[in-house]
């Protein structure tokens, strides 16, 4: 059924209720007395008042004054009881007196209560019509409201929960008919770009592992070649230095080749403890420019990731190669329960706002423009040295740009 034609259906019977209100009421409004009828009672009764007749309108009971009574009709038989009943009572002539007295039954009662029967039949009829269309609409409702609805909020929870290969059965019937058809379409592009997803991850995934195992060999050959002139020569520190970045641009492309393998998750840290006296070697290889003066590290136990901590070390002291160009001052000291380590160079200071925002990923202050990188040197060496309970700090130093390391102690 439309919902126009339910409507419309609800209407007419609306109309007719009130139709039939409206005809019971004109028709038993009217409750007075047939005055010529009476008066054809009168005037037959003052001949013939010991004969009553049962061929009117009227029953009526004749009462005479000495008591006798007539009638046909079982009714009152006594002027009180008359008056009790709300008869009629008149006074009979005959030949000019007085006889007696004419009660004429007031049916009045009788009417009412058929009245009120049949005003009770119509009441019960029209609450049944009512509770019938009550029953349809609601039935209406649930079959093209409640039942759509219930579906479509059961599609979407299997959306939300990832589950794309349900189709949503299309009803153009119900009001949602055009939504149902959306809300497929909807999940079929869904599907589709699920599936470019997968497609481009697995092509990625395949691609670094490719590009990690291609790099291997020539990082490969170069530690090979490394190794054989440190064998010549065991007091070549340039062959040594070599072959220790080798070393580690090899554990680099090894994790870079099992997080794809691992479905491209981030990058393992492992803290271990360590003396701080390794970290005067590592900083040493990372400062292939030799610009770093005084590189003396306090002795203590830390807790560091070496292979991370060396990434640290490299994109602060490569960040300073490239936009400062200047040596680099050195300082280490304890405080509480972290070694810091701080570096500053003598390069150009930098805004505050960027200062506020250059640990984000992919910030490049105003100083990058014309040199290459993608601003997530800083942002991956904060996020290595959070991961190993430490802090990492960047700031304007009083010579130029200074970051500082707060290495936690073991």
């Amino acid at each position: 059924m439309k919902k126009k034609s339910f409507i419309y259906i609800s209407l007419i019977i609306c109309l007719l209720e009130f139709l039939g209100i409206l005809a019971f009421y004109l028709l038993t409004n009217n409750y007075r007395i047939d005055s010529v009828e009476i008066n054809h009672i009168v005037y037959y009764a003052k001949d013939n008042y010991d004969n009553p007749r049962t061929d009117f309108k009227y029953k009526y009971t004749v009462l005479l004054n000495d008591g006798t009574v007539y009638q046909k009709e079982d009714m009152a038989k006594s002027i009180n009881e008359a008056i009790l009943h709300g008869d009629i009572i008149l006074d009979l002539e005959h030949n000019g007196s007085i006889i007696g007295h004419i009660i004429i039954n007031n049916d009045l009662d009788k009417t009412y209560n058929r009245n009120m029967i049949i005003l009770a039949i119509m009441a019960v009829g029209f609450a049944l019509i009512d509770l019938i269309a009550a029953i349809t609409y609601f039935l209406y409702l649930k079959r093209n409201v409640i039942k759509p609805f219930d579906k479509l909020d059961f599609f979407a929870r299997q959306i939300a929960s990832g589950n794309l290969d349900i189709p949503l059965e299309m009803d153009r019937e119900n009001i949602f008919g055009a939504f149902t058809e959306a809300f497929d379409i909807l999940r079929e592009e869904l599907e589709i770009a699920r599936i470019k997803e997968r497609e481009a991850n697995e092509s990625k995934k395949e691609l670094i592992a490719k590009l990690s195992h291609d790099i291997k060999t020539p990082v490969a050959s170069i530690m090979a070649q490394s190794e054989l002139e440190l064998a010549l020569n065991k007091d070549n520190k340039k062959f040594e230095q070599i072959y220790k970045k080798a070393l580690q641009i090899n554990e680099l492309i090894t994790n870079l080749f099992e997080s794809s393998l691992e479905e491209l998750t981030e990058l393992k840290c492992n803290p271990i403890e360590i003396e701080s006296k390794e970290l005067e070697s590592i900083i040493k290889a990372s400062d292939y420019k030799n610009r770093i003066n005084n590189i003396n590290i306090c002795d203590c136990i830390v807790y560091v990731d070496t292979l991370r901590i060396c990434q640290v070390f490299d994109n602060i002291i490569a960040n300073s190669y490239k936009y400062a160009d200047s040596l680099i001052d050195f300082q280490s000291y304890i405080s509480d329960d972290y070694l810091v380590l701080e570096f500053e160079d003598y390069g150009e200071r930098l805004d505050e706002s960027f200062i506020a925002i250059a640990l984000k990923k992919y910030q490049r202050g105003p100083n990058s423009i014309g040199k290459t990188g993608a601003g997530l040197g800083l942002y991956l060496s904060n996020d290595f040295i959070s991961r190993m309970q430490g802090r990492f700090e960047v700031s304007n130093g009083s010579h130029g740009f200074n970051v500082r390391i707060l290495i936690k102690l073991a």
